[in-house]
């Protein structure tokens, strides 16, 4: 149910659990690293893990991260999204065609 501009990270002290999340067109920077130890970072710039972690990726927009399931999941599943691109090859004069043709109308 959250809208607009977002990264973060939520620590749980109860069970020392977290998960973080990014905004579906990722708009706010986000990183996540992976140290040595097994340890799991988050940054918003790349800078700021990238001499402590091995393995780091840009967090997707539109996912989260718990590490009570671990992996990242999609959180933000729109209705367009599951569509299919069309296959179709572009050919510039069927569309060029197509174009002149609804202006006739």
């Amino acid at each position: 149910m959250l809208e607009g501009m977002f990264s973060f990270v939520l620590l749980d002290t109860r069970d020392n659990t977290f998960m973080a999340a990014r905004d579906a067109i990722g708009i706010t920077p986000l990183y996540m690293g992976w140290g040595l130890d097994g340890s799991i970072w988050f940054a918003s710039e790349m800078k700021a893990i990238s001499d402590d972690c091995e393995k780091f990726i840009s967090f997707p927009p539109g996912h989260l991260y718990s590490s009570k399931q671990g992996g990242l999941r999609r959180w933000y599943n729109p209705q367009w999204f599951l569509e299919k691109i069309p296959s179709i090859p572009y050919v510039s004069i069927v569309l060029h065609e197509a174009f002149e043709k609804e202006r006739l109308c």
